[in-house]
């Protein structure tokens, strides 16, 4: 419970206890002191990483996204904290942290807070003067048109404490509590006004046993300050025979109280929300590790054994409600934009849950009905021996208040194979060769890829799909004849391991020229003949 303060109620008037024929009841003058919605109302919830220092020790800049639930108009975005012990020996009024309103120009700080219209809020702030008695005011309701509450008048001596009511106007749900520097004993507007354990309280008669209903907008079971509260839910009181003996519903914030409730045990039913248009239901029961934000209502919207005791009060009793809505798998061949069947999916909560398991049908389809509102995770466990198996989930969510169906497309690819082809000599099949260019096509001549034989002979083609091929030597290696003769080779489906092909290659062979040795020789004869007759016709001249 975080709306009411779980854990902080404080008694304002004491309990009148009345004992009446045999049972013991409480009367309606019970009182109690709620912390109301403000946060960080100490300034000890502080990151300073990046602050920049403010002139002296313990004394910084800090950005105001760094300041827990306090804003700051100024352009400068920067909201002066100051730390106890510090350079000035100023101590804090309470923890150890506190802040001087204006850092560096005239900019007021601020706090926009829920309310119900109609409520009393009590107020309280510390103050104190830096160089002397410094002015500052309080100022709230709604953003636009803050009125001035109240002024506090400090001196630097002491810090002095200020407590006031504001009745929250009509209409009014959310209201901002502002906080501005009037003057300051040194003159600078920026020098003076320190501000310390802001609180904001409201009473409520005889409040024991309620808390918050609220909408789980992602489904984790876990309030976040952007889901919003269940307005107008109903909520019963139950005693230990199952008979309804209160019932109340949730204000503009979602919360629910039952008011001086007897001694006993109580179980509370919480209803789902009046509305044909969805499904709704309750969402994980204590999910995270903190009991205070997280539902507390089992699947049928009910808590068990609560107990009443006189002078106690019970503010945990949570409650989340989601929707429900469908999801679809559409199972894809991603080669062939087929439909795939019989592919088996985990279907896994956020919560790390398997919900159910289901299978794709002629269509490839598989529907998930009634989830939650939440994220899940389809995790594929089976699929046709010819498909890729997926190794990763496939993560999809179901909205809030959504009445269609979630569309989950997810792709299958076929395995793929390889070839391998080992280019030899073709009298040694031992000697291995290399550079011989190899290209793959498809029954259609389409080229799909090429490669060269390595120094150990082989050439490889990955990545193939299940179907039929054909290869064909395109360069031989150096030396040796082109194979020209096309292989046909088909890649199974499911392959398992490379097909191999082997491929032989001849020696080239140089070229006969068809003329017979013999007839070289005479030739030669005849010529060495012609130049001796020359020769000797010459000399007889």
């Amino acid at each position: 419970m975080k709306r009411f303060g779980k854990g902080l109620l404080a008694f304002v008037s004491l309990m009148m206890v009345v004992m009446i024929a045999g049972g013991i009841v409480v009367q309606a003058d019970v009182m109690f002191t709620l912390p109301w919605r403000i946060s960080n109302p100490d300034f000890e919830e502080v990151d300073f990483s990046g602050a920049a220092n403010a002139g002296a020790p313990g004394i910084y800049y800090v950005h105001q996204n760094k300041v827990t639930g306090w804003s700051t108009a100024s352009p400068t975005d920067l909201i002066e904290v100051w730390q106890d012990p510090n350079g000035k020996g100023v101590p804090a009024y309470s923890g150890q942290n506190f802040i001087e309103l204006n850092a560096k120009d005239n900019y007021p700080i601020y706090q926009d807070i829920q309310t119900i219209p109609g409520t009393t809020l009590q107020w309280g702030f510390a103050h104190r003067g830096r160089d002397g008695v410094d002015e500052a005011g309080l100022l709230m309701g709604a953003p636009g048109n803050l009125q001035l509450i109240a002024t506090a008048d400090d001196g630097n001596d002491a810090w002095g404490y200020y407590t006031g009511t504001y009745v929250v106007p009509p209409g009014q749900t959310v209201t901002r509590l502002t906080f501005l520097a009037i003057s300051t004993a040194s003159g600078s507007i920026t020098n003076g006004n320190f501000l310390d354990a802001v609180t904001l309280t409201i009473d409520v008669p005889g409040s024991q046993i309620g808390d918050y209903v609220w909408y789980d907008t992602n489904g984790d079971g876990v309030q976040q300050r952007d889901e919003p509260p269940a307005v107008g839910i109903t909520v019963d009181l139950l005693n230990s025979n199952g008979n309804v003996v209160a019932s109340t519903q949730t204000n503009d914030l979602g919360g629910y109280l039952f008011d001086d409730v007897a001694f006993g045990t109580y179980n509370i039913q919480v209803h789902l929300p009046l509305n044909g248009t969805y499904q709704y239901g309750f969402t994980k029961q204590l999910a995270g590790d903190d009991s205070t934000h997280n539902s507390h209502v089992d699947a049928a919207g009910m808590i068990y054994g609560v107990q009443s005791t006189l002078n106690g009060y019970y503010v945990d009793n949570d409650a989340g409600t989601i929707t429900y809505s469908n999801a679809v798998i559409e199972k894809i061949d991603g080669d062939n934009q087929t439909p795939v069947a019989g592919a088996v999916f985990d279907i896994t909560d956020n919560f790390g849950e398997v919900i159910t398991q289901v299978t794709t049908d002629a269509q490839g389809k598989a529907t998930i009905g009634s989830l939650a509102t939440g994220t899940y995770h389809a995790t594929e466990v089976a699929v046709a021996d010819k498909y890729q198996l997926l190794t990763e989930p496939i993560d999809f969510t179901i909205g809030f208040e959504s009445n269609e169906s979630v569309i989950v497309t997810i792709t299958n690819y076929l395995k793929r194979g390889s070839l391998e082809v080992v280019k030899v000599d073709d009298i040694d099949n031992n000697k291995l060769l290399a550079g011989a260019e190899f290209q793959v096509s498809d029954v259609s001549g389409d080229v799909i890829a090429t490669a060269i034989s390595n120094n150990s002979g082989l050439a490889n083609f990955n990545n193939l799909l299940p179907g039929d091929y054909i290869l064909v030597e395109t360069k031989s290696p150096n030396g040796y004849q082109l194979n020209s003769k096309a292989l046909n080779f088909t890649i199974p489906e499911n392959p398992n391991g490379a097909v191999v092909i082997t491929v032989e290659n001849s020696k080239l062979v140089l070229p006969a020229t068809g003329v017979n040795n013999d007839v070289f020789l005479s030739v030669g004869i005849l010529i060495s003949g012609g130049s001796l007759l020359a020769l000797f016709l010459l000399r007889r001249r």
